[in-house]
């Protein structure tokens, strides 16, 4: 009994300085226990917390689920543990008074759980745990997650999806094209002359006009399912998906419009002192027998004829009918 007794300071002691925060609420919810994490995270001494009910010191908490579970320690005798996920940041508690002025609560994860002594009411020990460094290092993580997965698939000079993205959308596209046997339009781009704006204006300015016409090429991807990307160098191209050959024509001669409509300067053009692009467009509705990059081989040929017959226009596939 010494032994216990001599204990008891120490007990107390660790309590109170344990870096969590532990209240014990006696059989009618009234604290009688509160250290001094919870002093400092809420702002309330312990000689003004003890006696009161949990609901008279945080009355948000009427109702919630943190006091259901407080009832269900008291009366049933069971634990409960409160994820962060269902129950984030129940109990107002602040790391200091700049967090507590922008209303930053602390992350809290809760466990609640009946105390049984010998010939005593039942008491109810609630256990709330600072979690915010995990909750933080988790975003941090999400957002280092969202970072890598976006420079595996994105172009870094003009932000839109890269080859890569581009090959696995496409992949994708025909096969649901082929599914629900709707076409597939696609539409490449290549800009007139580049090579000559290089060396006219370097290749800083060059990434400049690049980027303006990814920008003007990214606009003409209107619909959630439609792609524009970079392929490399000056070259783009967009996937419309349920879009037939018309309809993609429509699409490109307005795309091939609205750059020289730019009027971004290129003084090296034989064609016209602004940048204009060349563009190829093919569509089909995919069979079973139909390879994956035979529609991309065909848009690729239009281009080819586009800049062959003098650039700065639409070239069409019309090797065969749409199946």
């Amino acid at each position: 009994m010494s032994d216990a007794a001599e204990l008891l300071p120490l007990l107390k002691e660790a309590y109170c300085q344990s870096l969590t925060g532990m209240m014990v609420l006696g059989p009618e919810q009234r604290v009688e226990l509160w250290n001094r994490w919870l002093e400092k995270v809420s702002g309330i001494d312990a000689s003004e917390a003890r006696g009161r009910t949990l609901t008279e010191l945080f009355p948000e908490l009427l109702e919630s689920r943190c006091h259901q579970a407080v009832a269900g320690a008291l009366h049933e005798g069971t634990s409960a543990l409160l994820s962060l996920s269902l129950n984030r940041s129940p109990f107002p508690l602040f790391a200091d008074e700049g967090a507590r002025q922008r209303n930053e609560r602390l992350h809290q994860q809760i466990y609640v759980m009946p105390l049984a002594l010998p010939d005593r009411p039942r008491h109810c020990l609630v256990q709330i745990f600072d979690v915010s460094a995990a909750v933080a290092r988790e975003a941090l993580l999400r957002s280092q997650a969202f970072e890598l997965r976006r420079s595996a698939y994105h172009d870094g000079l003009t932000g839109l999806p890269n080859r890569r993205r581009f090959d696995e959308a496409f992949d994708a596209d025909m096969r649901q094209a082929f599914r629900k046997q709707h076409p597939v339009s696609l539409v490449m781009v290549d800009i007139d002359y580049f090579k000559d704006y290089n060396d006219r204006y370097g290749h800083l300015q060059g990434d400049q006009c690049l980027r303006q016409v990814a920008d003007i090429i990214g606009a003409f991807a209107r619909r959630p399912t439609d792609l524009a990307s970079r392929f490399g160098g000056e070259e783009f191209g967009l996937i419309f998906p349920e879009t037939d050959l018309s309809d993609a024509q429509r699409l490109a001669e307005g795309l091939r419009q609205a750059v020289e409509a730019a009027r971004i300067p290129h003084a090296a053009s034989p064609l016209v002192p602004w940048v204009t692009v060349s563009i190829g467009v093919a569509s089909k509705r995919p069979s079973s027998e139909t390879p994956t990059d035979l529609l991309l081989s065909r848009a690729d040929k239009a281009l080819y004829d586009a800049k062959g017959a003098g650039r700065n226009r639409v070239g069409i596939w019309n090797g065969e009918p749409d199946a």
